[in-house]
């Protein structure tokens, strides 16, 4: 998938090539909840949060600069409030933002980026039990006889 793609091809190509400057055109049409990319991609926030990250660790053992250009995505309405679009960018601009001097290191970031999946997949394990049990109280009580009739 497209982390593991980031992760084995596009960042160590990008760290062999010790960029001076990197240009991030920032969309996020790829998030998990766009239709418009109809779940092509289904990235979340903590993913654009991760490879910005990623960059500018690159950058950092380069001592490349980064640029980022908004570019967009659509904002679909979110939890709380806050857009799937508003999320994606806050997510971008926090690891833009960061102080972090840390460097890449392909072996390292290998081993983060399982731990991230992993930790992916236990939340999603996580929201299915959670639906499974909210859909079995409420069948439950779907089953109780109402006391109305007498």
């Amino acid at each position: 998938g497209w982390l593991r793609e980031m992760r084995e091809s596009a960042l160590p190509q990008l760290a062999a090539f010790a960029p001076d400057i990197v240009f991030i055109s920032a969309g996020f049409d790829g998030h998990c909840k766009d239709e418009m990319n109809f779940g092509y991609v289904s990235l979340e926030e903590v993913d654009y949060e991760w490879v910005t990250t990623e960059v500018r660790k690159i950058c950092n053992a380069t001592g490349g600069k980064t640029i980022s250009v908004l570019e967009g995505g659509y904002s679909v309405g979110g939890a709380g409030g806050a857009s799937t679009l508003s999320r994606a960018i806050a997510a971008h601009v926090r690891a833009l933002c960061s102080a972090s001097a840390e460097k890449y290191d392909m072996e390292v970031e290998a081993k983060l980026a399982d731990d991230i999946v992993e930790a992916k997949r236990q939340a999603k394990l996580a929201a299915e039990e959670e639906e499974r049990k909210f859909l079995a109280e409420a069948a439950a009580l779907a089953a109780v006889p109402d006391d109305e009739d007498g």
